[in-house]
């Protein structure tokens, strides 16, 4: 099997850990949109909302960069979407 014929799929469940240090525009749609579904779960620990409210303000961002094409340097910009874990308090 060559490396182009291995096709991505999310996990059945969502573990926000494994998403630290991920650049979220990268990943599958499918993902996404995976993520967006079991966001009703996710939100019960603060990581999970942090992914989820992540994921949806980058949909959002997505779909306002189709309309206005000078939001596109916000969603070029890394910072905006790399899931860090939060320094402790």
């Amino acid at each position: 099997m060559v490396d182009s014929e291995i096709i991505h799929k999310p996990p059945l469940q969502i573990v926000p850990d494994s998403y630290f240090g991920k650049d979220l525009r990268e990943l599958p749609e499918e993902e996404v949109e995976m993520i967006i579904t079991q966001y009703g779960t996710l939100r019960n620990n603060p990581d999970g909302y942090r992914l989820g409210q992540t994921i949806m303000a980058l949909k959002q961002v997505r779909n306002i960069v189709k309309e206005i094409p000078a939001i596109q340097e916000m969603l070029d910009d890394s910072s905006n979407w790399i899931f860090t874990k939060p320094e402790p308090t």
